[in-house]
């Protein structure tokens, strides 16, 4: 509390930080200024702050995550797809209002989706960022987000899930080549590089020099739009296969355009109109043929992740491949390269277990 001497009087003033996360004062006005006036308009004032704080606004969840997406600092990229998951908070709590959310509401609500861990885990994460943020600002008068809990993660989603072994791969990629070319085109590039879909789908022509791919541009399917790749700008170096792979893959291209005479495109991948090449059929493609060929409903980012498992069964260093896949640091990156590489010195350890120095010589009988 700070004292301002007026000509009649003596003003009281006290700041704090509102519900906007601004700072605002309250004062109050006395003729005289001594301890028993100071701790009066101490009182009066607190007891103000107090009220002002404690109204807590009656909005929906809707209106609070539009109120935490644009007051968080992040690019339009990132706002518009916390918008996507938030949508499916908002539909799983049937937006209620902000004070009638409680733990066991919550929890009821999100029994719908706990056969999805990874979705339940994505959601319920969120939610609690957002209830914390609320809880600071007053928005809600419990911080209930403590209470909330990720669930573990279930057995069933084993490290080798996340790649495929190069017998799969040869599979589905000769599966794929028969049932829809183009998208085999897509994934075994991916498979060949490690590049990310939206990577690929930003692809042009003048990006693939004689020894290396520029990796300068990723497609943000939402927005339609291209935009910075999600890591820093890279280069990815072109070994023999995937030179053979760019030199044919360059004639198809050059086949298809001149097949679309009113297209003009740089483009690697294009649609008819010469927009980018649509993640979603993409998408729906590999899960289709995946899960015909292999069992499994599989997505693009397993063409990228298998890149990674074949680098470290050949023995290039995790740095090495962190930087050709665009990850400064990725937990998924460490865990595949040190199962792999684990797995690759078991085999060898079995491969030499048996080699004697001297011939095994075998037991009487």
């Amino acid at each position: 509390m700070y004292i301002e001497k007026r000509p009649t009087s003596f003003k009281f003033t006290e700041r704090y930080k509102g519900l906007d996360g601004k700072y605002h004062s309250k004062s109050v006005s006395f003729s005289k200024n001594n301890f028993k006036t100071r701790t009066e308009a101490q009182s009066i004032l607190d007891k103000r702050i107090k009220n002002e704080l404690t109204n807590i606004p009656q909005i929906r969840v809707s209106d609070l995550i539009d109120k935490y997406i644009t007051s968080s600092n992040i690019t339009e990229r990132s706002k518009i797809n916390y918008y996507s998951s938030f949508k499916g908070i908002i539909d799983l709590l049937k937006d209620p209002m902000i004070s009638e959310l409680n733990c066991g509401y919550i929890l009821d609500c999100f029994d719908a989706i706990n056969n999805n861990i990874c979705k339940y885990n994505r959601y319920m994460l969120l939610l609690k960022m957002l209830l914390n943020w609320a809880f600071l600002r007053n928005y809600i008068d419990a911080d209930i987000s403590k209470k909330l809990r990720i669930l573990p993660e279930s057995h069933t989603h084993e490290v080798s899930d996340k790649y495929l072994e190069p017998e799969e791969l040869g599979v589905l990629l000769d599966y794929m080549k028969k049932k829809c070319n183009y998208e085999y085109l897509i994934c075994k590039l991916m498979a060949l590089t490690g590049m990310r879909i939206g990577e690929v789908l930003a692809l042009k022509k003048d990006d693939i020099s004689e020894d290396y791919i520029k990796i300068d541009e990723t497609y943000d399917k939402t927005r339609k739009a291209f935009d910075d790749p999600k890591s820093t700008i890279r280069s990815i170096y072109i070994q023999n296969e995937l030179r053979d792979f760019l030199t044919e893959l360059k004639n198809l291209r050059d086949i298809r355009l001149n097949l679309i005479p009113s297209v003009s495109t740089d483009l690697i991948f294009f649609d008819d109109s010469g927009e980018p090449y649509s993640y979603n059929i993409v998408y729906k493609k590999i899960v289709k043929y995946s899960n015909e060929v292999l069992g499994r409903k599989l997505s693009p980012h397993v063409f990228r992740h298998t890149h990674i498992s074949l680098l470290a069964a050949e023995g290039v260093p995790l740095e090495t491949i962190s930087r050709r896949v665009g990850h400064k640091n990725s937990n998924i990156t460490k865990t595949i390269y040190l199962h792999v590489t684990n797995k690759m010195r078991e085999k060898d350890n079995n491969a030499i277990k048996n080699i004697y120095i001297v011939p095994k010589i075998p037991p009487k009988t």
